[in-house]
């Protein structure tokens, strides 16, 4: 496994900045699972509230369940712990080492030296030692703390971690001092750094590339350093599941849409929340800052889920001039891909739209209708047909998943 990256950092510390860094180089893979952005310049997707938008997980486009499968490095010590997972997988680790040679994985792992070392003992290990542990600790605090955690997660990194009559910070803080305690361990082949501005200097990552055996991009190590730069960790547009302690948000977006004329999106009962829940759907989001600005359904159709089910947004996404594949609806850009992974964690892979034919209760569904033809001609969704859906005459579309991904990638950024 000796072309793994093991990158030690505490919790806040900026290690998935780093991550982010080391793979703007040629032969070292990033990945790429839209959760992560296509592109380690691009911010993460859909994580939560009060979660750096500079996070990724161990995915590759392909991967969604849950768990490990084909397209997805198994978490490992801590993180495999909190999610239930064997700790040493090493034989998948090999695995993944062979799969990928020459070039490099990334691992951002909180756990003391001395045992990522047993585990990754060829491995290649940079070790972010931060000199003001308070500072990290604030850091998390705004960033990560809120962060559920886990393989069906019930307890955010906060709860976890106030315990014994001692709040977050202080117990969090005696984590963070003994790991950084164990970096003490750190051999002359290990490169340690205060910080990620400490190689932020292009003289200063040269010679990390050097000693790791990295082919730097300079273009792209650019663009990761425009993005990480002042450590603007909190998302303006995030995207979640909604539930039933999100209804007084929701109902003062439906009061909105109610203002723009949305007949079918004036309140809790025709949009129909409660029903969509019970027959096994889910809800989504879209969130600038702490205001509800789109939001859809999702709920058992056919062979697999309708998605998109009474989408509303009273905000357009901004997109450069026209664009024939609705990435000005935060439905289709933001809603739609978190719908998919949801279905698919269902296990279910077919995945439905309907527009309304004539009936037009919002002044704009016609409209969405000719546009969905010209996504049909595009190959982002195949026309099934017509036919009456609650008493209303409709047409179905299936979304052609990959094609979606692969077009959303062009645009992503």
């Amino acid at each position: 496994m000796d072309n793994f990256i093991i990158i030690n950092a505490p919790f806040g510390a900026r290690g998935h900045q780093l991550g982010r860094l080391l793979c703007s180089c040629d032969n070292v893979l990033w990945y790429d699972h839209f959760k992560n952005g296509s592109q380690p310049w691009l911010p993460s997707f859909g994580l939560g509230k009060t979660f750096s938008k500079y996070h990724f997980t161990r995915r590759f486009e392909g991967a969604y369940g849950l768990g490990t499968d084909e397209h997805t490095v198994p978490p490992v010590l801590e993180r495999a712990a909190a999610t239930g997972s064997e700790q040493r997988p090493v034989e998948l680790l090999k695995d993944w080492a062979n799969k990928v040679y020459p070039n490099k994985l990334v691992l951002v792992l909180h756990d003391h030296l001395n045992v990522t070392k047993s585990l990754f003992q060829n491995a290649k290990h940079i070790i972010i030692r931060p000199d003001n542990i308070d500072d990290v600790v604030a850091r998390l605090d705004k960033v990560g703390a809120d962060y559920r955690w886990g393989k069906n997660p019930i307890q955010t990194l906060r709860e976890a971690y106030t315990k014994d009559n001692k709040t977050f910070e202080e117990n969090i803080k005696l984590v963070i001092q003994e790991t950084v305690a164990s970096y003490d361990q750190a051999s002359e082949n290990d490169i340690v750094i205060e910080s990620i501005d400490d190689i932020i200097d292009i003289d200063n990552f040269i010679k990390v590339c050097d000693k790791f055996d990295l082919t730097i991009n300079y273009d792209n190590f650019n663009k990761v350093v425009d993005f990480v730069t002042k450590d603007k960790a909190k998302p303006l547009y995030e995207v979640r599941q909604l539930h039933n302690k999100d209804v007084p948000l929701i109902d003062t977006f439906l009061n909105k849409c109610c203002d723009l004329g949305f007949k079918n999106n004036t309140s809790l009962d025709t949009i129909k929340f409660d029903w969509c829940i019970k027959e096994g759907g889910s809800w989504w989001g879209v969130f600038k800052k702490n205001d509800l600005i789109s939001m859809s359904g999702m709920h058992p159709f056919k062979d697999g889920y309708r998605v998109l089910f009474r989408g509303a947004q009273i905000e357009k996404r901004a997109v450069k001039g026209l664009n024939r594949y609705q990435f000005q609806s935060w439905g289709m850009w933001k809603e739609l891909p978190m719908q998919i992974e949801w279905a698919r964690w269902q296990g279910k892979d077919k995945i439905y739209i309907t527009t309304n034919v004539s009936n037009d209760a919002s002044g704009k569904m016609n409209r969405i209708h000719k546009a969905f033809s010209a996504l049909h001609k595009a190959g982002v969704v195949d026309y099934l047909g017509d036919e009456e859906i609650f008493f209303t005459h409709q047409s179905v579309w299936r979304v052609n998943i990959q094609k979606y991904f692969e077009v959303r990638k062009i645009y992503e950024g």
